[in-house]
């Protein structure tokens, strides 16, 4: 009984347990694939897009809301317009950063798509996603910068803010080297003259020029020293700042430039690309200086399974490489059609292509060239079909040999997540040491000939997937052991972009027997490699040959190395032709450098001298002391600068910075200097800068002896001296005296040419003198002027000079002309 009540109780026991572990089994949660993150970022994606697309037209009607206000239908503007301007550009930046938003949450559902394994080029490989990714930031922050743009840009072209005060401005949004300013000033320019030419007749439009407030006895008094203001005065900002009320040909300009830098960067459309569509497109892909003639990229979405177009609706997303971090080139198509043709000009394009329904993907450098005609097609998964993609395998082993491992990686997403079983097999000939780690397969084949690798991948869900890639082994090891840099243009032992280099590659045959075969050195995307006729060379056993092959780089080229191929081509028993493909990465640097200046200075005119690695960049631009005021444009020469400076003089020694800004593609580097200056003080100087670039405008300056200082006379017998004469824009030129005599000094400023022979380039100038430079004792008198065309003279004043120091200024401000070709010339 004793016995039989254990047995009892034990098999009760396990029956229990039994029903216990059965009872768990049965209540055990299955797998949920929409419980997923990655599943909830495919299927939440297509909606994120359709904010992003949203968002983007509100922005857009914003913008286009200052048309109406600008340039209403009946030609008459509203007095209070510049409010509801500065209102709407208000609501530009609140708008702008509801876009950002959109795009943020795009950026988190890329982030929560996980794959196995990151090699290859396609969906969510590692390169796609920073593809991605970065097109995505790119867009954001663009958006908010253009806001920030398009408000600087109305302030300045309404005369409210200075182009050096938007340059010193951290939150303008204005990028340091572009053509904005150059726009800038060319509108002020024609600004002025539509104000002068009303003043001159006497018309102030009902109130909207002031002209009572502006001095002159006569019309043409006032019309001339209306010219003559500081950009700061009270007047001339009234006066430009109403001339859009009264001159629609000056409110199209404001509205144009305002909408072309709200939208700069990233362009959005909607619809059928009309023939006005594909030329803004072309304007917004196109660099400076770039061949205007387009090639033509054809795009087709199919969906992969079916091999049909897809349908359903898409947004296409181009985006050109190699451009400055904050100046993108991005285009959205939005509700895109299936076939759809783009011009672009030369360039590398990323496309990505997001459509209802299906798997976000990309086609990635994408390469046009003028009238080329590329037929590109944009392969898609219907995300809710397939819950695993087996979306690449690549061998990692650049030239599989025999006896040595050769690895496969693959890269592999699931929208279930979590764990996945990978079974690898190998035929087609004898191997050993087979092992695997999930995405990734080794084995070491005994034979040469070709294997066939094949991955079946299975999910949680018994969900599967089967994908196979060949692999060619052969008994030929053929590498590239080393590399040199034999020849270069910009001499510093590196490649640089915008180079020339010569690379002499070490071919090496790590088998016992000789070689014979053929020698190709390819560049990735945009690295050029001319090919002349192929090398054929015979490698002995376990020797080396050389190759020394030319790899230019473009002038944007944005990466710090290089990808380079060298295929060796040779055959197997002339049976089997055989590619041995070896990777060579070549580093590239982009640096700028300014070259130490020794402290103190002593002397008044400084050369500053430096270099930026890239032999193909023409400028760059350097800052004094931070002040846009002291800004140059610098020119290179095969990546070197030599650049004059003047300083002023102080009774005390002084701090200067310099900075010079160099941009390659998607690069930008600066270099930065300081040194100490001792510049005695000067009793006399006139300096002369003007606003507009590559125009000629020369300083003169006549002493009471009646000598002149000017270009073709830099020095006068009375002390007078030209530090440079500044042929291609903004100057500044100096004359100065450390001792000047007493007497009558003639300052004049002349348009000595606007080196266009077509059409008149107005300038802006600025006169400044200075007497007792540097002391307590310091006077400044400031004079603006205005040039219209190459010819004209403004004699600026007369400063006399008492022998008791005290001087008085005679107001002259009169306008002449005199022909270049009848003085000296350059």
């Amino acid at each position: 009984m004793k016995k039989q009540g254990i047995l009892f109780i034990f098999v009760l026991f396990f029956i229990l347990v039994i029903t216990s572990c059965s009872e768990e089994s049965d209540n055990a949660t299955e797998p949920n694939l929409e419980d997923s993150d990655t599943y909830q970022a495919m299927e939440n994606y297509w909606g994120a897009n359709q904010s992003v697309n949203s968002a983007m037209e509100a922005r857009d009607e914003i913008v286009d809301a200052m048309e109406a206000i600008l340039l209403p239908p009946e030609g008459k503007t509203e007095r209070d317009s510049y409010e509801e301007i500065m209102s709407l550009l208000d609501d530009l930046d609140a708008q702008s950063e509801v876009v950002a938003g959109c795009f943020d949450e795009l950026l988190e559902l890329e982030d929560n798509i996980t794959a196995y394994g990151g090699q290859g080029r396609n969906m969510f490989t590692d390169a796609a996603k920073a593809i991605v990714v970065g097109t995505y930031n790119a867009a954001k922050n663009t958006v908010v910068n253009t806001a920030k743009m398009a408000r600087t840009t109305f302030r300045v072209f309404t005369g409210q803010q200075s182009i050096p005060d938007a340059f010193n401005d951290p939150d303008s949004g204005i990028p340091l080297i572009s053509d904005w300013a150059a726009n800038a000033q060319e509108h002020l320019a024609q600004t002025d003259q539509a104000i002068y030419n009303q003043i001159a007749i006497g018309d102030d439009h009902d109130g909207l020029i002031d002209i009572e407030s502006i001095p002159g006895e006569t019309n043409q008094e006032k019309a001339n020293n209306y010219l003559n203001m500081s950009n700061d005065d009270p007047v001339k900002k009234y006066n430009r700042k109403n001339i859009h009320l009264w001159d629609r040909d000056n409110a199209i300009r404001i509205y144009n430039n305002v909408k072309k830098n709200a939208k700069a960067g990233l362009k959005h459309y909607t619809g059928t690309i009309s023939s006005e569509t594909q030329a803004e497109i072309m304007d917004e892909m196109m660099n400076e200086e770039q061949d205007p003639t387009p090639g033509t990229v054809k795009l087709q979405t199919i969906d992969i399974s079916t091999q049909n177009n897809v349908e359903e609706p898409k947004t296409i997303i181009i985006s050109k490489r190699n451009q400055p971090e904050n100046q993108p080139k991005i285009v959205m198509l939005d509700e895109a059609s299936e076939e759809l043709e783009v011009n672009l000009p030369a360039g590398v394009y990323d496309i990505i292509v997001i459509a209802e329904d299906y798997v976000r993907s990309l086609s990635d450098a994408v390469e046009m060239a003028a009238n080329d005609l590329v037929d590109k097609t944009l392969e898609m998964y219907k995300y809710n079909e397939f819950s695993i993609f087996i979306e690449n395998m690549q061998v990692v082993t650049f030239a599989p040999v025999v006896n040595q491992p050769v690895e496969i990686n693959a890269t592999v997403i699931s929208l279930l997540g979590g764990d996945l079983t990978f079974d690898w097999t190998v035929t087609g000939g004898e191997h050993e040491s087979l092992s695997n780690q999930d995405n990734l397969l080794s084995f070491t084949p005994t034979q040469p000939g070709s294997y066939l690798v094949n991955l079946t991948v299975t999910d949680a869900l018994g969900a599967s997937k089967s994908s196979s890639i060949e692999v060619a082994v052969s008994d030929v090891n053929v590498m590239v052991s080393d590399f040199d840099l034999v020849g270069e243009q910009f001499h510093d032992d590196q490649a640089n972009p915008g180079e020339s280099v010569q690379i002499k590659f070490h071919v090496t045959n790590l088998s016992e027997n000789p070689v014979t075969g053929d020698i190709f050195v390819e560049g990735s995307v945009g690295i050029d490699v001319p090919q002349n006729a192929s090398y054929n060379v015979t490698l002995p056993g376990n020797g080396t040959a050389y190759h020394t092959a030319t790899v230019n780089l473009p002038v944007d080229y944005s990466y710090n190395y290089a990808e380079l191929t060298l295929d060796f081509d040779t055959s197997y028993e002339e049976k089997l032709d055989i590619t041995i493909s070896c990777p060579v990465i070549l580093d590239v640097s982009f640096y700028a450098e300014i070259d130490p200046i020794t402290s103190p200075v002593t002397d008044r005119i400084i050369n500053v001298s430096g270099s930026v690695a890239n032999p193909s960049l023409t400028s760059a631009v350097l800052v004094m002391d931070g002040d846009y005021d002291e800004m140059y444009e610098v020119n290179l020469n095969n990546g070197n600068f030599s650049k004059e400076i003047a300083l002023s003089g102080s009774s005390e020694p002084e701090e200067h910075t310099l900075e010079l800004t160099a941009q390659s593609g998607g690069w930008e580097e600066t270099a930065n200097t300081s040194f100490t200056a001792e510049i005695a003080p000067l009793g006399f100087r006139v300096t002369l800068s003007w606003d507009t670039n590559g125009t000629d405008v020369d300083l003169w300056t006549t002493d009471p002896n009646g000598e002149k200082c000017y270009y073709a006379h830099p020095a006068t017998a009375s002390g007078l001296v030209l530090d440079f004469d500044d042929t291609n824009g903004y100057g500044p030129e100096n004359i100065t005296s450390e001792t000047p005599m007493a007497g009558d000094y003639l300052v004049q400023v002349h348009y000595y040419s606007d080196h266009n022979s077509e059409e008149a380039i107005s300038t802006s100038c600025s006169v400044v003198i200075r007497l007792n430079e540097g002391t307590e004792d310091e006077e400044i008198l400031n004079y603006y002027g205005y040039l219209i065309d190459t010819g004209d003279l403004w004699t600026v004043t007369t400063i006399t000079l008492g022998v008791d120091g005290i001087y008085r200024a005679n107001e002259v401000n009169e306008r002449a002309f005199i022909n270049p070709q009848i003085l000296p010339q350059k």
